[in-house]
């Protein structure tokens, strides 16, 4: 392209295969080749472009360059180094020379970082330019270098355009100082304008910084106009590289419209301010309001509608005559209209009575709030273990899908799904019995405050174990099964493997990178998941004779004290609610793009 003397190859490809199995049952596909036996080079500080029809492997070829992929077989040369015999220590070492910039940038970029954290994130990893400052200011620079202002570095992947998005991966790619930088279909996404100026853009950087081009793509005016060379390539083999005159004189052009000149930068879009948290927050309450004010008169109506009362079964006593069960029901005002019962609750409910229960012959709001309390104390910290547990166990299975580690996952959270609640408690309060192990009921035992600190708190997870364990048996399997899904959805985003290219550790990639991208339903299943198991709770509080919600419930019910069972289903309305909203909070804390919904007019 100009004259340029070619010298020592900075790559060189040989005899490259690269096969892969094709989908079958217990694993027994065919092998598929993407790769047979390709071979290229490519100078240092030169452009080679590849250029083939769809299919014809140079993805796949830039995967195996980028050490993103290993090959089946074959050799590839980089400074003199077989890279395709290293092991993934030593890769993560020669990853950051080589960087893989892809089609769709919108993909290719985390979209929870900001613009500087996409930048400085590869020199943290690599430890490079160790001060916090001259990190920023790298990524400020780099920015620069590429056209883009430094005021753009709090923006997100979303709020550039396409062109801007394709700079600022060039950018990240640069930021290690690469030598050979791979552009597979970097350009084909952008309309005609964009695509002339980031070619004018790369074709400075090489003549400044002296980089190598692999310049993958469909259009072959597009490789003339960039290339020192060209290989053509067809069903995974190199069949021709020579300049572009001799390679491309056959090849019908993809494109016959000629590259226009770089004009003006598309404007910055105006970037939103999160100025309506509050509004948000008001919102939600707002449901959960209407939500309990549903439930709550959903409860009155049904229980109006079921036959026979509290005071119906003190007639069948004969030492309780007809005018004290008279005297009674017109105290708590029995007879009265459905609307005049609900608005006298109502106004309880405001001042923290929840009604009158005819059986304590006491306001419902003391005695609930005590077994509430020690009900959501049982039921968060059960939440908190199964959590604990099912997102590295998630991450584990999905990292190892169709493998020994997600298959053992998997068999286990089938058969743990399978089993009862009711047996699973049975089971445990069975061998607590015999074993002697643990107690068998109750939250703390007697002489309880006598105790030291350390001895409560041993005598508090005694207590607790039993019915802890349950409700993390009988929840952890679908939290298993959907932190596995949500996190293979993501694991094979453009994003994580440009990170991977970085030198990312694995680790690293999956609890920073894959982990937050598949957060959302995650975060919704958090709201959901402690009101799934406060109503799983009720239960094992009456086997386990935990003193919670439930045996006062199901006493409440058998007895028709109607107001404590009103009482039960309001605090159990309101704990779900309560979840949902703090999921929701976390949600608009992490997720950019509810944030600007929540502001969208």
């Amino acid at each position: 392209m100009d004259g340029r003397t070619p010298t020592q190859p900075l790559i060189k490809v040989e005899n490259l295969v690269r096969c892969y199995r094709s989908a079958g049952g217990l694993g027994s596909g065919a092998l598929v080749s993407a790769l047979n036996g390709a071979s290229l080079s490519i100078d240092s500080g030169t452009t080679l472009a590849l250029v083939g029809d769809s299919g014809s492997g140079k993805s796949t070829l830039a995967l195996c360059l980028a050490c993103l992929e290993r090959p089946t077989s074959g050799r590839i040369w980089f400074e003199g180094r077989n890279v395709a015999a290293l092991d993934e220590k030593e890769l993560r070492i020669v990853r950051p020379q080589i960087q893989l910039i892809f089609q769709d940038p919108a993909r290719s970029i985390n979209p929870r970082f900001t613009a500087l954290e996409i930048l400085t994130e590869p020199l943290i990893v690599q430890r490079k330019w160790g001060q916090h400052h001259e990190v920023r200011e790298r990524a400020v620079q780099s920015l620069e270098r590429v056209g883009l202002h430094r005021e753009m570095s709090t923006r997100r992947a979303r709020e550039f355009s396409g062109g801007q998005r394709q700079r600022l991966a060039i950018a990240r790619a640069l930021m290690l100082e690469p030598r050979l930088l791979i552009l597979d279909e970097a350009l084909s996404a952008l309309d005609c304008s964009v695509q002339a100026q980031i070619a004018n853009l790369l074709l400075d950087l090489q003549s400044s910084l002296g980089l190598t081009y692999l310049f993958i793509t469909h259009d072959p005016v597009m490789a003339a106009h960039l290339s020192d060379e060209v290989a053509l390539m067809d069903r995974g083999r190199i069949v021709a590289q020579d300049v572009p005159e001799k390679v491309l004189c056959g090849v019908r052009p993809g494109n016959q419209t000629e590259l226009p000149q770089a004009g003006n930068e598309i404007k910055d879009r105006p970037s939103r301010s999160f100025t309506f948290a509050m509004h948000f927050l008001f919102r939600r309450l707002a449901h959960a309001v209407v939500l309990l004010c549903g439930v709550s008169i959903l409860s009155f109506l049904f229980t109006s509608l079921a036959p026979g009362s509290y005071f119906d079964e003190m007639r069948l006593n004969p030492q309780v005559s007809l005018e004290t069960v008279a005297a009674m029901r017109a105290q708590y005002q029995i007879d009265q209209p459905l609307p005049v019962r609900y608005a006298r609750w109502v106004r309880s409910v405001l001042h923290g009575n929840l009604g009158y229960s005819f059986s304590y012959n006491s306001p419902v709001g003391p005695l609930v709030w005590v077994r509430a309390r020690n009900t959501l104390f049982l039921t968060l910290t059960a939440t908190l273990f199964a959590w604990a547990l099912a997102l590295p166990l998630g991450v584990w299975s999905a990292q190892h899908v169709r493998r020994l580690p997600d298959v053992l996952i998997s068999s286990t959270t089938a058969g743990l799904l399978v089993i009862p609640d009711l047996a699973l408690a049975l089971g445990l309060l069975l061998f607590a019995v015999r074993s002697g192990w643990f107690p068998t009921g109750g939250l703390v035992s007697i002489g309880f405050e006598v105790l030291s600190p350390t001895n409560r708190l041993h005598d508090l997870a005694r207590h607790m174990f039993l019915p802890v364990l349950v409700l993390v048996l009988s929840f952890l399997p679908l939290l298993v099964r959907h932190v596995r899904a949500a996190m293979v959805g993501v694991l094979g985003a453009p994003f994580l493997r440009a990170a991977r290219g970085h030198g990312i550790s694995r680790r690293r990639l999956l609890y920073r990178y894959a982990l937050p991208a598949a957060a959302n339903p995650l975060i919704s299943l958090f709201g959901f998941s402690i009101g799934v198991l406060l109503s799983g709770s009720l239960l094992v509080e009456v086997v386990m004779s935990w003193p919670g919600l439930g045996p006062l419930l199901i006493e409440a019910i058998l007895s028709r004290d109607l107001y404590v069972v009103f009482g039960g289903i309001l605090l159990s309305a309101l704990f779900l609610v309560a979840g949902n909203c703090i999921a929701d909070l976390f949600l608009y804390r992490a997720d950019p793009r509810i944030r600007r919904e929540a502001v969208a007019p």
